[in-house]
């Protein structure tokens, strides 16, 4: 199971103690937003308000940003576990599962 720890913005593998690199500003948002909304499907749209609720700049944020987000978040996640946390729904957006998929 995956943990986030708040302080250090790291993610936790509890069943191996394994430790993230630091995350990001926005891959510890967007790592929280799916933490929070486990096993739902959570989409571009909600990401950028969730990521980018302060910033003016909202507009110009592309699909493709938000899909190499997602790549990048997933890469921080294979540093603490060998299974699938992240789930692509195709057409909707992502879902994200603490134990894997």
């Amino acid at each position: 199971m995956l943990k986030p720890t708040i302080d250090l913005k790291i993610i936790v593998n509890m069943e191996t103690a394994a430790q993230s690199s630091t995350l990001s500003r926005s891959q510890w948002a967007l790592y929280m937003l799916m933490h929070e909304s486990e096993s739902k499907i959570v989409s571009q749209d909600e990401i950028i308000d969730a990521i980018y609720e302060d910033d003016v700049v909202i507009d110009g944020v592309t699909p493709q940003a938000v899909g190499a987000m997602v790549r990048r978040l997933r890469a921080k996640i294979r540093e603490v576990s060998d299974e699938e946390h992240v789930v692509t729904v195709h057409g909707w957006g992502w879902r994200f599962f603490a134990d894997g998929a």
